[in-house]
């Protein structure tokens, strides 16, 4: 079979057959290098607006904030952003009915954009999905999160398994990507092969359309076996 480098070009944002000026890019391609490299800095330093917030809360999601109080400290000081403040873990716990099977975190991780861009299309086939596989807990949204505070949030809703989607670290053109991480059973012990995860959510990628489904059909097998990250062949 022949490789067709041109139809590879065209199938990918990627970086392919860009050629070059003598020793240099070409003019088009330099501009179309910054220009991404602008779209991911701004996306790390992005915040939720306002109509966003009012959004979630109209949707019954409890606004909590991390260790980082602010955009700056949460990227100068990343362990700040894996915790919550104990008032803002007493908050949730007090909101939080007895049983719950599977609880729901939105943070803005490294790039709120796309968890803004994309939560309107992605939550409510997701939370429709994950009501057929059992009792919801009340939706947490952090800002300034990072992947590990779901664990606290999961333990003091006392929940089986955590869904937690969080604007991914942008990369040249991937600068609107969510990603969902799913653990079982989070609490302090909890690491990073503890986690299954869904990545590249964005209509270049998984579609947030689709997305829902896949979320919760490897939900469903999480809760069946039981487990989740290393521990759990899909």
């Amino acid at each position: 079979m022949t490789f067709d480098l041109e139809r590879a070009r065209r199938a990918t944002p990627a970086r392919l057959n860009v050629g070059r000026a003598g020793a240099r890019p070409r003019t088009a391609t330099w501009l179309q290098f910054q220009r991404d490299h602008a779209a991911a800095q701004d996306a790390v330093w992005s915040e939720w607006s306002p109509p966003f917030l009012d959004r979630l809360c109209d949707l019954g999601f409890v606004l909590v904030t991390s260790s980082a109080a602010n955009r700056l400290t949460y990227i100068r000081q990343p362990p700040l952003g894996r915790h919550l403040p104990p008032a803002e873990l007493d908050r949730i716990r007090a909101q939080s009915p007895e049983r719950v099977a599977i609880q729901l975190v939105l943070s803005d991780g490294l790039s709120a954009h796309a968890a803004e861009a994309h939560f309107e299309r992605l939550y409510p086939t997701l939370r429709n999905h994950l009501k057929r596989l059992g009792t919801l807990g009340v939706p947490v949204a952090v800002r300034n999160g990072r992947v590990a505070v779901a664990d606290a949030i999961g333990e003091v809703a006392g929940a089986q398994l955590v869904v937690h989607l969080i604007g991914e670290r942008p990369g040249l053109g991937t600068a609107d990507s969510l990603g969902c991480y799913l653990t079982f059973h989070p609490g302090p012990s909890t690491t990073d092969a503890d986690r299954k995860c869904v990545s590249n959510i964005r209509p270049l990628g998984l579609s947030p359309d689709e997305a829902g489904a896949t979320i919760a059909g490897i939900c469903r097998r999480i809760l069946e076996r039981e487990s989740s990250g290393t521990d759990l062949e899909l």
